[in-house]
C-alpha cells in the first residue's frame, strides 16, 4: 500500500484501492470525456505528472488537472484524508491510517491522531492516475492482467 496525492480532489488517496472506491463519480467522469492530446501534462508520449509513457486508453482522471506543489501538507480528517479512506482501512484516525499503511513514515508516539503534518516528498507517485496500483501496467499498454482482474473482482 502507497499513499499518494490526489491533485482533483486534493486529498491523501491509497493506491491499492481503486478511486472508484474513494472519488465520487461526478469527479472521475467529469473528466472521462478529455483525452490527453488535450492535457497540460501531455509531453509527446509522456506525462509529465507521471513521467511515465501515456496511457493506453489516453485519458487519465487528472486531466488538465492543477498541480499544487507544497513541501508539507497538515492532514486532518474530513479535509484532505477522506473519511471513506479511513473506512475502507477499519481506522478512525489519520495516526491509525499510518499505522495500518506499510509505506507511511514513521510516526513518534506522541503524533496527535489528527492534524499530521507529512512531507510532500514522502508521497509516491503513481504510474497512472485514477487507476489502482493492480491496474498500472494493463492502463499502459491496454491489456489487462490477472493481478488487475482479480483486484477488481476483489473491490467489487
Amino acid at each position: 500500500m502507497c499513499l499518494q496525492w490526489c491533485h482533483v480532489r486534493d486529498c491523501l488517496i491509497d493506491n491499492d484501492i481503486p478511486c472508484e472506491r474513494l472519488c465520487p463519480a461526478e469527479i472521475r467522469l467529469a473528466r472521462a470525456g478529455h483525452n490527453c492530446s488535450t492535457c497540460r501534462h501531455c509531453r509527446g508520449e509522456i506525462c509529465s505528472l507521471t513521467q511515465e509513457r501515456l496511457p493506453s486508453q489516453r485519458w487519465c482522471c487528472h486531466h488538465n488537472a492543477e498541480v499544487r506543489k507544497f513541501e508539507k501538507v497538515l492532514l486532518r480528517v474530513g479535509q484532505n484524508v477522506p473519511w471513506e479512506l479511513l473506512a475502507v482501512h477499519g481506522v478512525a484516525s489519520v495516526r491509525d491510517l499510518f499505522g495500518q499503511v506499510e509505506s507511511a513514515p514513521e510516526l513518534p508516539p506522541e503524533a496527535p491522531a489528527d492534524g499530521i503534518w507529512l512531507e510532500a516528498e514522502a508521497l509516491s507517485v503513481p504510474l497512472v492516475y485514477g487507476v489502482c496500483a493492480a491496474c498500472w501496467e494493463a492502463a499502459l499498454t491496454g491489456e489487462e492482467d490477472e493481478g488487475c482482474t482479480v483486484t477488481k473482482e476483489i473491490w467489487s
